[in-house]
């Protein structure tokens, strides 16, 4: 897919540099690099297609069960309006806390390798690991955010009936589209070799696939 230009920031810059180290050290080993991204605005609007039938998954239960949720007193809305958004922002720096966790302890290179940001110009929060991991490790790392935030506090929505609640669900289960392109793309990537890592691309949402035989 197309890349989107933008300025990169002097800690982009510098990142960049590491991952080329890395990457330069890896093809002196025999490894050959294939690049798996998307634009950023491109998967903000393939997110709500694409996780839409998992939030159905969620809705369905919860309006079955409940009805379509109303709240008719204007002071109730507005509490529970700005309860959403701080506990929003609080989950948004869960989500990155989760993936940074998941692949902090499955690389080799710990928690030194793992770095968070925000790309200013999108107001998007990322987590960045910078060490080489497995096809599963990759994927764990990135499903497990939406699993917990999403799914697992989507079902607490449902048997509770806590409006608020579902409504945090919906919201961080979109928020992982990006996740889920991600997954998608390596999901349907053909392994061409014997060996493959992967590792976070510096400076695109998206991954950077090495292998060799």
């Amino acid at each position: 897919m197309k890349k989107e230009e933008r300025k990169l920031t002097e800690a982009e810059e510098k990142r960049l540099q590491r991952f080329q180290k890395k990457a330069d050290a890896l093809a002196d080993e025999g490894y050959e690099k294939t690049e798996r991204t998307v634009g950023i605005v491109q998967a903000n609007i393939l997110a709500l297609l694409v996780m839409l039938p998992f939030a159905l998954i969620i809705a369905v239960p919860y309006v079955r069960k409940y009805g379509i949720p109303v709240i008719r007193s204007l002071s109730t809305y507005m509490l529970y309006l700005v309860l959403f958004f701080i506990l929003m922002l609080v989950e948004l720096v869960l989500h990155e806390g989760i993936h940074g966790l998941v692949w902090g302890l499955l690389n080799k290179e710990g928690f030194s390798a793992i770095e968070f940001g925000v790309i200013r110009e999108y107001l998007t929060p990322y987590c960045y690991c910078g060490a080489p991991l497995l096809r599963w490790q990759y994927i764990l790392g990135s499903v497990m955010p939406t699993i917990f935030l999403g799914f697992i506090q989507g079902w607490i929505a449902v048997v509770t009936g806590n409006l608020l609640i579902f409504a945090l669900s919906m919201a961080l289960m979109f928020g992982g589209g990006g996740d889920f392109l991600i997954i998608i793309l390596l999901l349907l990537y053909r392994k061409r070799k014997r060996t493959l890592i992967l590792m976070d691309h510096p400076t695109q949402l998206g991954s950077v696939l090495f292998e060799k035989d």
